[in-house]
C-alpha cells in the first residue's frame, strides 16, 4: 500500500519496507510466545535509588526471581527451619524486582553465607512495590540517620547497621555475622515500620542453598531480541549510508508523507509511558511482557531524574517541528531542518537499542509499549536516510 502513494524507488522501498515489516511481523508472530531458558544477572551495579512511588500490577508475578523467593519462602513456612543448636543472627534486606543489585546480592553473596552458617543465619527478603513499601524503607533508613537520597535498595539491615549496595553487603556482612555470633546473636531492632514490613505470626523465610538463579528469560524475550536486532541493523545501515552515497534509500514523496505520521504514533505512545511514569499509575501492559516492571526499574529515569517517557514525548516533537520546518521552508533552512530531525531519529533509534537490551537482558522484562516505540523510531531512521545526502547536495550547489 505504501509503494502506491507516489512511486517510490524500488531500492529504497525494498529497504525500510523489508526491515519494516520484518520488525513489525516480529512484534505479531512473537506475541503469544515466551521463553523458559534459565538465565543468570551479571549487573555489578552499586546500590539502585529507590523510586519516589513505584507502581506494580498486583496481579502478575512474572518476576523470577519474585517467584522465586515467594516459593521458598512458603516452602520455609510449611517446613519449618530447625531450631539453631546455637546463637542465630536475624537479619532483613529491602529488595526490588528487576534491581540487578538486588539479584547479585541474592543470588551471588547471600547463599554462600546461609551454606556457611545454616539456621544460625536468618534473613527476611522484603520486596519494595508500591509507594507503602517505599515509605517503609524510608523511615527505617531515617532511623539508621540515613537521608533519603543516601537510601535505595538493596538495604539490608542486621543489628545496629544498615547496609546499602551489594559492594557494603559483600565486604561487610561476613564479618558482622560472625560479631554478632560471637555476642550470642542479634534479632531485628524493634522498628515500628521494620515490623510492620514483616508477615506477622511467620518465621523468618531462610535462604535457598549454594546455587544459580532461577531466573528465566523473560517473557516476550525473543521479540525484544528480534526488535534489537532489527534496530542494530538499521543503525549500522545508516551510519553506512552516511559514507556511502551509492547504498539505496527511501526517497520521494511517499517517504515524506508516511515518516511524519509515525512521529505522530511515536508521539502518543511516548506520552502514555510519560503518563505512566509520573503518575505512578499501573501500565495495561498487553498480551506480552510486564511494562510495569520496566517502568518501575531503575533504568526508567535519565540521570534517576527524567522520565525516559517524557524524554520521548520532547524527541517524537522536535521531530515533528523539523519536519514543519522544513516542508515550509526552502533552500538552506528546509535542509538544517531535515538533517536535525534526521540527527534525533538517529540518536533516538541509539538509545532505543541500549533500552531493549537493557529490558531484554539486565531488567529481564520485556515493555510493549517500549519495543512499540524502538520500532517507531527506526522506521523513522530510515524514512530520513536521504536528508543527510540533500545537505550534502546543497553544500556542493553552493560550492562549500
Amino acid at each position: 500500500m505504501l509503494a502506491k502513494l507516489a512511486g517510490a524507488p524500488t531500492g529504497g522501498w525494498r529497504l525500510a519496507g523489508g526491515i519494516g515489516v520484518a520488525m513489525i511481523a516480529a512484534l505479531a508472530a512473537s506475541a503469544p510466545a515466551s521463553s523458559s531458558s534459565a538465565g543468570r544477572s551479571q549487573a555489578q551495579a552499586e546500590a539502585t535509588a529507590t523510586p519516589t512511588a513505584p507502581a506494580y500490577c498486583s496481579e502478575c508475578d512474572v518476576s523470577a526471581t519474585r517467584a522465586a523467593i515467594q516459593a521458598t519462602a512458603l516452602g520455609a513456612y510449611r517446613n519449618q527451619t530447625p531450631v539453631a543448636d546455637g546463637p542465630t543472627v536475624r537479619a532483613a534486606m529491602f529488595w526490588m524486582a528487576g534491581c540487578p543489585a538486588c539479584e547479585e546480592v541474592i543470588w551471588d553473596i547471600l547463599p554462600p553465607l546461609k551454606a556457611e552458617y545454616g539456621s544460625q543465619l536468618d534473613l527476611f527478603l522484603i520486596e519494595v512495590a508500591t509507594q507503602e513499601d517505599v515509605d517503609r524503607l524510608f523511615e527505617v533508613a531515617a532511623s539508621f540517620g540515613i537521608p533519603r537520597e543516601g537510601t535505595g535498595v538493596p538495604f539490608l539491615i542486621i543489628g545496629e547497621h544498615a547496609l546499602v549496595g551489594p559492594n557494603r553487603v559483600r565486604t561487610e556482612l561476613p564479618g558482622l555475622i560472625e560479631h554478632y555470633l560471637a555476642q550470642g546473636g542479634v534479632d531485628l531492632p524493634e522498628l515500628p515500620a521494620l515490623a510492620a514490613a514483616l508477615p506477622a505470626g511467620t518465621p523468618l523465610a531462610p535462604l535457598p542453598g549454594v546455587g544459580t538463579s532461577p531466573a528465566a528469560r523473560p517473557e516476550g524475550f525473543a521479540l525484544a531480541v528480534a526488535v534489537l536486532t532489527g534496530t542494530a541493523s538499521a543503525v549500522l545501515y545508516a551510519l553506512a549510508s552516511l559514507r556511502s552515497p551509492r547504498l539505496p534509500v527511501p526517497q520521494g514523496r511517499w517517504a515524506d508523507r508516511v515518516w511524519p505520521w509515525l512521529a505522530l504514533i511515536g508521539l502518543v505512545v511516548a506520552a502514555y509511558l510519560a503518563y505512566v511514569e509520573t503518575q505512578s499509575v499501573e501500565a495495561m501492559c498487553g498480551p506480552v511482557g510486564d511494562c510495569n516492571a520496566v517502568q518501575t526499574s531503575p533504568y526508567a529515569r535519565l540521570f534517576g531524574v527524567l522520565p525516559l517517557g517524557v524524554l520521548g514525548v520532547l524527541a517524537y516533537l522536535l521531530i515533528l517541528a523539523a519536519w514543519a520546518v522544513e516542508r515550509r521552508a526552502t533552500g538552506r533552512v528546509a535542509a538544517v531542518a531535515g538533517l536535525t530531525g534526521f540527527g534525533i531519529a538517529l540518536f533516538g533509534t541509539i538509545f532505543s537499542l541500549y533500552l531493549t537490551f537493557l529490558e531484554a537482558f539486565i531488567i529481564r522484562a520485556v515493555c510493549l509499549w517500549c519495543l512499540a516505540s524502538a520500532v517507531t523510531i527506526t522506521l523513522i531512521l530510515m524514512l530520513r536516510l536521504e536528508a543527510p545526502r540533500a545537505w550534502r547536495g546543497l553544500q556542493t550547489r553552493e560550492g562549500r
